[in-house]
């Protein structure tokens, strides 16, 4: 028993789920040669499986606790991450169908069409892609208030929605009523809906912040946006 303490604590070193089931062979064996009156040796290879489990469980514990903490750090990074990738996209995109408009005289894509039409302007279909949205062929849809709008009737540019994060798919066009709802991403700081806007500038919006997008071309200048 002594010998097989001895091996489960060095173990343990390696593997920490072995350190319990050593201390406890260890602390066994000890009592087993302490009660022989000297008929059994091992006395120092069990005090040695007692040492090594212990350490075995310190260590363990410490890793145990280290994951607990680093894993919310991790998934918060993760998310960021994944929030950022949005954003690049979305600007991607945004910035697509403003060049489409620059060489159609001045007129935006139809929205029906306007993942076909812009594709020349962007890298790839990838871009039309949301991390959080996996196997979509696109995470984006098109405000279909614009669609073969040209830019000088858009009165607010910079408060227009162009394109926003939907679950409408390939060539989605949509109002208001078509912004993903609950938002994709959800770090703390990082909480919002990714917008497109027609001045080109992209950011994520919160929920409080949609009711003062503007979607028609027309409409006034809305109060400004918190940057």
């Amino acid at each position: 028993m002594t010998i097989a303490a001895l091996v489960v604590g060095i173990l343990a070193l390696c593997g920490g789920i072995l350190a319990l089931p050593g201390l406890i062979l260890g602390i066994a064996s000890l009592v087993q040669v302490n009660r022989s009156q000297g008929r059994l040796g091992g006395r120092g290879m069990a005090w040695s499986a007692i040492g090594l489990s212990i350490v075995g469980v310190l260590v363990f514990g410490f890793f145990v606790m280290f994951g607990a903490v680093m894993f919310p750090v991790f998934s918060r990074a993760r998310e960021a991450a994944k929030a950022a990738t949005c954003v690049s996209n979305a600007k991607q995109l945004t910035l697509g169908v403003i060049m489409y408009a620059q060489e159609h005289g001045e007129k935006l894509p139809a929205a029906d069409q306007w993942c076909d039409e812009i594709i020349p302007n962007v890298k790839g279909q990838d871009v039309f892609k949301c991390p959080n949205l996996p196997g979509a062929k696109s995470g984006f849809a098109f405000n279909r208030a614009l669609g073969g709008r040209a830019l000088g009737e858009i009165a607010d540019p910079a408060n227009t929605v162009l394109i926003f994060e939907s679950n409408l798919g390939w060539n989605g066009a949509g109002g208001p009523e078509s912004v993903v709802s609950p938002p994709r991403h959800f770090a703390a700081a990082e909480r919002g809906v990714v917008i497109g806007f027609v001045d080109g500038h992209v950011r994520k919006v919160s929920s409080d912040e949609l009711g003062q997008l503007v979607w028609q071309p027309g409409a006034a200048p809305a109060p400004a946006l918190a940057p």
